[in-house]
C-alpha cells in the first residue's frame, strides 16, 4: 500500500471525525438551550399560576373572578406564542449555523482532495 494513500485516508477520516465532534457540540449547545428556554417557560407558568391564586383571594364578586381568570388566560396564551418564537429562532439560527458549519467542511474536503490529485 502506497505511504501517501494511507496517509491521505489517515487524514480523511481525521477530518470526518472532527466534522462529526463539531456537529456534536453544535447538537450539545441547542439542547441545552431549549432546555433552558423550557426551564424558564416552566418557571413563568408557576408563577403566573401562584400569582393568579393569590389574586382570587383579594376577589369579591364573581365579575372580579371571571377578569381575573380572562387576564391568566391572556398571560398563558402570551408565553405560548412567545415560546413559540423562542423555539423557532432558535432552530432557525441552529439550521443556519449547521449549514455553514457543513458547507465550510465539504469545502476543505474538496479543496483537499484537488490539491492532492495534482
Amino acid at each position: 500500500m502506497d505511504g501517501n494513500f494511507a496517509k491521505q485516508v489517515v487524514d480523511a477520516n481525521s477530518k470526518m471525525l472532527n466534522a462529526l465532534a463539531g456537529l456534536q457540540k453544535i447538537n450539545e449547545r441547542i439542547m441545552k438551550e431549549l432546555a433552558e428556554q423550557q426551564f424558564n417557560n416552566a418557571d413563568t407558568l408557576v408563577k403566573t399560576g401562584s400569582g393568579q391564586i393569590s389574586s382570587l383571594a383579594n376577589l369579591k364578586t364573581v365579575e372580579d373572578v371571571a377578569q381575573a381568570q380572562a387576564n391568566m388566560v391572556s398571560q398563558m396564551g402570551q408565553l405560548i406564542v412567545s415560546n413559540a418564537r423562542q423555539t423557532l429562532d432558535l432552530l432557525t439560527r441552529s439550521q443556519a449555523e449547521v449549514s455553514t458549519f457543513i458547507e465550510k467542511n465539504v469545502s476543505e474536503m474538496v479543496d483537499q482532495v484537488k490539491t492532492q490529485s495534482v
